[in-house]
Parts: structure tokens; sequence; C-alpha cells
């Protein structure tokens, strides 16, 4: 079953590209800025984020690898995927702050801001693992790893009704690159709602894999 999370890893990352290039070429639609796929796929800093996030849907899908393949849920599995799952939960509060910081101070990545939403992901990363990991307790794995994806997914609608408004704000005023924060705060959103998604395709293909298999058995 490693295979089809290594396919559901990749596929998060193909999806999350695919989506958010035409959201960044929409953003900035009209305002004379010019972006090329170039641009984007030279600058390191976009790769560095890709593969953080990566990284945060190879975590979460430790403990499903280990339910379907009825191994027992270890307790690092456990702790690895709440640490992945409450990065990812953190990112929409910092998505949040840098959203409504750009609206407020009218700056994109405004020092002050930017510092502030770093400082809020790291404390929303402790706050966020501290309650994952109560729900840990209380429930089965696969029940943590289902009620943290709906927590997740929910967040990130939350965050883009607050991103998307404060983008649009932000397009409409004039002042150096506006709207680069806000939108920033959108891919946040749009990456959070993605990994949500994790667990549930790659129980997926594992049912589907299953099932093909006793199809076989039984010919």
């Amino acid at each position: 079953m490693k295979r089809w999370a290594w396919v559901t890893i990749i596929l998060y990352g193909v999806i999350f590209i695919v989506v958010t290039i035409p959201v960044i070429y929409l953003a900035f639609l009209g305002t004379g800025t010019k972006i090329s796929l170039k641009d984007m796929a030279e600058n390191w800093n976009n790769w560095a984020v890709l593969a953080i996030f990566l990284l945060c849907q190879a975590a979460l899908l430790l403990v499903p690898v280990r339910i379907t393949d009825k191994r027992p849920v270890t307790r690092s599995s456990i702790i690895t995927g709440i640490v992945g799952a409450a990065f990812m939960a953190g990112l929409l509060v910092a998505g949040v702050i840098v959203s409504v910081g750009e609206i407020i101070t009218k700056y994109p990545f405004h020092g002050f801001t930017w510092w502030l939403s770093l400082g809020v992901l790291v404390i929303m990363w402790i706050v966020w693992g501290t309650i994952f990991r109560k729900w840990a307790k209380a429930l089965e794995p696969r029940a943590l790893i289902e009620r943290q994806s709906r927590f997740l997914y929910r967040g990130s609608i939350l965050e883009l009704l607050i991103a998307i408004p404060a983008h649009v704000i932000a397009r409409n005023r004039d002042y150096c690159c506006a709207g680069v924060s806000t939108l920033a705060g959108i891919i946040f959103g749009i990456a959070v709602m993605l990994f949500s998604f994790g667990p549930g395709v790659y129980f997926l293909f594992a049912e589907r894999l299953k099932n093909s298999r006793k199809k076989s058995n039984a010919l």
C-alpha cells in the first residue's frame, strides 16, 4: 500500500500546481504585473514551500498506510501525522494574518505583519498539535485522521472566505504589488483544502485495490 501513498502525495503536488498557476494569473489579471511559468519555476522559494506541503501530506498518510496494511499504528506515526496536520492548521491562521494585514497596512508582507504571521504560525502549530494530541487519546487512529481532515477542510473554507474578499479589496487599491499577501493567503487555503483530501483519496485507492484483488482471486 506504500505505493498508493506515494501516488497520493504526487497527485497532491500535481493538483496543487495545476490549481494554483491559473489562480496566480487571475490574481494579477489586468494589473500590469507579468508573471511567467519560467519565473515561477526558477524561484526556489516556490519549490521549498511545495516540498514542505508534500512532507506534511506524507506525515499525515503514515497512519492510513499502517491501517490498510493491518499493522499496529505506532505512537511515532500518530505524532508525526499530528505534527503535519498541526502545521497546516497553523498555516490557515497565518494566511488570515497576512491577508488582513495587507488590508490594514496597505503593504504586502509588511515587516510587522510578516513577523507576526510567522510567530502566529509557530504558536498555532504548537496549540493545534496539543489539541490533536488530545484527540488522539480519545479516538481510534482512523477516526482521528477523519476528524483532522474534516477540521482542516472546514478551516480552509473559512480562511478562503477571508482571503478572497481581502484580495479583491487589495486589488482595487493603488500601491506597489497590491494583492501579493492576500494571494499568499488564498494559496495557503487551497493547499490545506487539498491536503485534507489526502487520507480520503488514499483510502479510496486502497479500497479499489482490495476489491480488484478479491475479484482476481475469485476468478
